[in-house]
């Protein structure tokens, strides 16, 4: 009789003690998921407002490009860039101020938080309504303004002012993210202790599944502290390696611009005298002499490259229009272009339509064709077949330049036109580019009010195109 009392308080010490660490084990998991949405909503919080100062330099930016520049479309084009990332700054700042669902902020901020927000919204309202005005701006009341402009200078003042308090703002987010990491330290020290405990009372083999639950929940913690952690960390990185890149870039520039461009020429001038002297043979003389004034002509593209890529994002480029014959732009490009067709083996195939007379910078467009000419012929190789077509599209003039190479399969056609973009496949004969060419070309046609594409051809090769207003 006595065995029976016994055996049912074991067992109801047993079931008393498994809902115990049943309910422990749902209140950590509960805690535990609740802390990693927290870091994962810190670590958002933090990379937008980290956005948001981006956003304020870059619309400063704008804003002193746009009264310096005197061109109507260059006006228009940083008016309207100046009203777009306008509006994605209010939208976020008002979602870092109150939450959004739209961008995941769940709101909800400290009271420190809240009083340092309450002073960047000042200047954040004040700053925007100012920008919005200028950015809308047209004609002689625009061209009046310069960089020194008293209402440039209020703008400029007011972003300097919010960048400040928003690095205040961005380092308490990181204080309360790092106090609330501290605190998780010890919740998960708490959680540790009593789960050995209840497990010590019931045996660790009966509870094994459920303590490699609990250490893999305690894993899946630490790694998105330590995620947060080296994110953070590496954001700093990309920081000061951008400021370097920058820096090497407008050196490299200037060495470009004033160290290389005189000597290359001498080079080439050297270098075609000597090819001028040989007789033609295929000597090792010879082909060192032809080797050295073909790379010294990459060369040379390559810094005329990265000049007017510069000149471009600087707006120092001014169009001068005039009305042009496609068809003689097409023809001089191809005489142009002869001794590298005549190197690689090429007969290039020009079809002329019937087209209007387009009125653009004739020397611009020649160099945007050429551009894609010699895009086609460097990733085809000798004896390409490399057709050049006119259209008329309406009231638009449409040029294209037809290959047969590896074409464009596997490469995102969107990012074709980006400054530094490499398509997928490697030039036929290595030859080094810069990186430049199609995104010149890109940014040329939309000076002119065109535009610019590429599609993979059915079969083999690739087509790029350019149309411009008749």
């Amino acid at each position: 009789m006595g065995g029976k009392p016994r055996v049912r308080h074991l067992v109801v010490g047993c079931i008393t003690a498994m809902t115990l660490l049943a309910l422990l084990a749902v209140g950590s998991y509960l805690i535990i998921t609740n802390l990693i949405r927290t870091q994962a909503s810190d670590a958002r919080v933090i990379n937008l407002s980290e956005r948001q100062r981006m956003l304020s330099q870059l619309l400063t930016k704008d804003l002193l490009l746009l009264v310096s520049a005197r061109d109507p479309q260059l006006q228009g084009r940083l008016g309207a860039n100046i009203l777009a990332d306008l509006k994605v700054w209010r939208e976020v700042h008002l979602g870092l101020m109150a939450g959004s669902d739209k961008l995941r902020l769940p709101g909800g901020n400290s009271p420190e938080v809240n009083a340092l927000l309450a002073k960047v919204d000042r200047l954040h309202q004040r700053a925007a309504t100012e920008l919005e005005r200028l950015a809308n701006l047209e004609g002689r009341a625009l061209d009046q303004l310069g960089p020194t402009s008293p209402e440039v200078l209020v703008v400029v003042s007011l972003t300097a002012s919010y960048l400040e308090w928003m690095d205040h703002t961005v380092h308490q987010y990181d204080r309360e993210a790092a106090a609330r990491v501290a605190g998780l330290g010890a919740t998960q020290t708490v959680l540790l202790m009593v789960t050995l405990v209840v497990l010590g009372l019931l045996g660790l083999l009966i509870f094994m599944p459920m303590v490699r639950g609990v250490r893999r929940t305690y894993g899946k913690l630490t790694e998105a502290n330590a995620r947060l952690h080296e994110e953070v960390q590496h954001r700093r990185r990309l920081e000061r390696e951008r400021e370097q890149v920058m820096r090497l870039k407008e050196s490299m520039m200037s060495v470009a611009s004033h160290d290389l461009k005189t000597p290359l020429t001498a080079i080439m001038a050297g270098a075609s005298f000597l090819v001028d002297l040989g007789d033609g043979s295929e000597t090792p003389h010879n082909r060192i002499n032809e080797r050295i004034l073909s790379n010294a002509r990459v060369m040379k593209r390559i810094i005329e490259d990265l000049l007017d890529f510069r000149m471009l994002q600087e707006g120092r480029i001014h169009l001068r229009k005039r009305d042009t014959d496609m068809g003689d732009v097409v023809s001089d490009v191809v005489d142009r272009l002869s001794e590298m067709f005549a190197a690689y083996g090429i007969e290039p195939r020009v079809q002329l339509a019937e087209m209007s007379a387009c009125r653009v910078d004739r020397d611009r467009t020649l160099q945007v064709l050429s551009n894609m000419v010699h895009n086609a012929v460097r990733y085809c190789g000798h004896g390409a077949d490399i057709k050049i077509r006119t259209q008329q599209m309406g009231e638009e003039v449409r040029v294209e330049v037809i290959d047969d190479g590896p074409g464009l399969q596997g490469v995102d056609i969107s990012q074709a036109f980006m400054a530094y973009t490499r398509l997928g496949n490697k030039p036929a004969n290595s030859e080094k580019g810069s990186g430049l060419g199609l995104a010149i070309c890109r940014q040329l046609v939309e000076l002119h009010g065109g535009q610019v594409g590429a599609f993979d051809n059915e079969g083999k090769g690739a087509t790029f195109w350019f149309q411009l207003p008749a």
